[in-house]
């Protein structure tokens, strides 16, 4: 009987352990910042689930929940970027594409949990479990700038709803002038879809087309996507959407690009050297191309004069390898096309913005410097995403005495996520240097190297 006793008591330390160990412990970090969660995490399958919500929202997404009894399902959205799922599926939809994951999202104390690196890998971040600390480490994609995500929200609950969602970008501007102008608008655009929902919805209700019998949902919405935040440019995608009754909501977009380095708006045309390329018809070529991969010839060419003839009022933005140049519902085509995009890879024949240094296996930079002077360049900051190799190099054909020379420095990409690298120069028994340099770096999941901003 005392074995039996010691056998319990010691079962009973140990389980308490186990449970802590499996959930209580684990840590969650986004861009450095602990996430607080109302249920902590737990491991199944050596998959870590956390409530929906908290990691959602500090990822910068807008998260819905629909139940409908047996079903339940999360659609979360985040610009462009959305990710839908039922709970207890094994499948998960990102931008309508179904993936399979490890481990489906499950019910726990009342609180939705989902596959951590399942949805954070789908809203484009890197995410690394560090079991030293129990911890798992996500990592956004950082731009040249530093950008906050403003909301204005409105709700009504009536026989007729309404509900009103408007997010806009805060540009960190460091006094900016141009910069500070291009907040005010972003700012003022999300406060008039506000003020306009709300001023259609009070008319509506004033109408006869009110039914006490019909309950009615209104829904204004505005979000936003940076597309491109590197190498001086900035370019910001607005998504516009509303329900009002009907067969489907109405959508809309709206792109615009920005030099920041010269402070102005860069608009369609700017943006490539028409002498060298033939903008007009390469668009409505890539077009028609695509009308072509759901319907006959007749109707593609149609479309592909109609956006030969409203090339002027087309919409576009930058992403990392292309322009792209679309037409929105109705415009060119039904509502069932969809919006209809051309994307124009860069190519520095045609182009007239520099981003060619994306996703390249390496990538190499000159810093000119010279080391006759006693000045010289050095490292002051590394990385443990990437390999640096770095060389003081002077052409032996300049044999003149005090000719100058470059320091080298070649990246490769070892670990994907945000890279800093920083350089000094100075002469060695000196204790500030005359100038400084910062490269700032993106790994991406394939390792290729993308160069962010240099400053």
């Amino acid at each position: 009987m005392k074995k039996i006793i010691g056998v319990l008591l010691v079962l009973c330390l140990l389980v308490p352990c186990v449970s802590v160990f499996a959930e209580n412990d684990i840590t969650v970090l986004v861009d450095g910042n602990k996430v607080e969660f109302d249920q902590p995490p737990i491991i199944e399958n050596d998959r870590t689930l956390v409530p929906m919500r908290a990691i959602f929202e500090v990822l910068g997404s807008r998260v819905n929940y629909y139940d409908y009894g047996e079903s339940k399902t999360v659609y979360a959205s985040r610009g462009l970027k959305s990710v839908f799922f039922e709970i207890g599926s094994d499948e998960m939809y990102i931008d309508g594409d179904a993936v399979t994951i490890d481990v489906p999202a499950k019910i726990v104390n009342s609180r939705t949990l989902v596959p951590l690196r399942a949805v954070s890998e789908a809203l484009d971040t890197v995410v690394e479990w560090i079991e030293s600390d129990r911890a798992v480490i996500i990592e956004s994609r950082q731009g040249a700038h530093k950008i906050e995500r403003r909301e204005i929200s409105y709700k009504d609950e009536g026989n007729v709803d309404l509900e009103v969602y408007a997010t806009y970008p805060e540009i960190e501007s460091d006094g900016n002038e141009f910069i500070d102008k291009i907040n005010e608008e972003y700012k003022n655009e999300a406060e008039a879809v506000v003020e306009n929902a709300i001023a259609f919805y009070n008319d509506y209700l004033k109408s006869d087309e009110v039914y006490e019998e019909f309950k009615m949902a209104y829904t204004f919405d505005l979000d936003y996507e940076v597309t491109l935040d590197r190498n001086g440019y900035l370019s910001i995608l607005s998504y516009y959407s509303s329900y009002t009754g009907g067969a489907h909501p109405n959508s809309t977009m709206a792109g615009r690009v920005f030099d920041l380095r010269e402070n102005k708006e860069l608009y369609l045309r700017d943006l490539f050297n028409e002498e060298t390329f033939d903008l007009d018809n390469a668009v409505a070529e890539r077009i028609e191309e695509k009308v072509l991969e759901y319907s006959d010839e007749e109707h593609a060419k149609s479309v592909h004069d109609a956006a030969l003839e409203d090339i002027d009022n087309a919409g576009y933005y930058l992403t990392d390898n292309a322009v792209h140049v679309f037409y929105v519902p109705y415009q060119i085509a039904s509502y069932a096309e969809g919006y209809l995009t051309a994307d124009i890879y860069y190519d520095s024949e045609y182009i007239n913005v520099d981003l060619r240094d994306y996703d390249r296996p390496e990538l190499e930079y000159e810093i000119e410097e010279n080391r006759t002077t006693g000045y010289e360049w050095s490292l002051t900051q590394g990385s443990d995403k990437l390999d640096i190799e770095l060389e003081h190099y002077t052409d032996p054909n300049k044999v003149m005495p005090g000719a100058g020379g470059v320091y080298k420095m070649r990246v490769k990409g070892i670990k994907p996520g945000n890279a800093t690298v920083k350089f000094e120069y100075k002469r060695g028994w000196e204790e500030l240097p005359i100038q400084e340099l910062e490269y700032r770096f993106y790994v991406e999941k394939d390792l290729g190297v993308t160069l962010i901003d240099v400053k």
